[in-house]
């Protein structure tokens, strides 16, 4: 299942009266302009929302979350950077689990999560992915989209980055074919191998290794 926002943190965002309300966090906590009228609500006197730009540019992203950058570093807050990266790139579950540390930051209370809803730690759609039917799954070069933001690419354009992505993802996308295959022979028409044919039939519980080998090296001389 996709990530899913706690019903406690849906309420609490009610309660701040946002000017934009967050209805989709992937999307709007990506700009920075909404996760700072949150940090407004709570500490009105330092974040002054002048200052952000409601804009959907990289840019407006990249300065919006400087600001917010050097205002959590300046309280010493402990919010993870990863979860602040996977949200400007509008990557899966990072918006969320944003919210949930913010809200037990500033609340000092534990949001209620759904078990069935796995948060993964690369930020990758592939859970999501594995409980759909095999027919429904993205193809490589969807997962390559879905998984490698253009954003990304701008904000670090080399190509060991480039190169190590692409190779995560078209690897994991391998092993989910590969699997999706062992799941399904019957729709794939899947053959045994030679190797997979000639397997010797294994020892009884009567008999050793060693009386094995001496038997059938026997039967081989004759």
């Amino acid at each position: 299942m996709v990530a899913r926002t706690a019903r406690e943190i849906l309420r609490w965002l009610e309660s701040l009266y946002l000017t934009y309300p967050i209805v989709v966090p992937k999307w709007d906590l990506s700009n920075g302009y909404a996760y700072a009228e949150i940090l407004h609500a709570y500490f009105p006197n330092e974040i002054n929302l002048f200052a952000f730009i409601n804009g959907r540019s990289l840019n407006s992203r990249l300065l919006n979350w400087a600001l917010i950058k050097q205002f959590i570093a300046k309280k010493n807050l402990p919010i993870s950077n990863d979860f602040i990266d996977a949200t400007i790139h509008g990557k899966d579950s990072g918006a969320e689990q944003l919210l949930e540390q913010t809200y037990e930051l500033l609340t000092n209370k534990k949001p209620f999560i759904d078990p069935s809803c796995e948060r993964p730690n690369d930020f990758s759609d592939n859970f999501y992915q594995q409980n759909l039917n095999y027919f429904e799954r993205s193809h490589t070069s969807k997962s390559l989209k879905n998984n490698l933001k253009a954003t990304e690419l701008l904000t670090d354009p080399s190509n060991a980055y480039r190169t190590k992505r692409s190779a995560n993802i078209l690897d994991q996308s391998k092993l989910d074919r590969e699997k999706t295959r062992i799941d399904n022979p019957e729709r794939f028409d899947i053959k045994p191998t030679l190797a997979e044919r000639c397997l010797r039939k294994p020892l009884r519980p009567d008999s050793n290794a060693q009386d094995w080998y001496i038997r059938s090296f026997e039967s081989r001389a004759r």
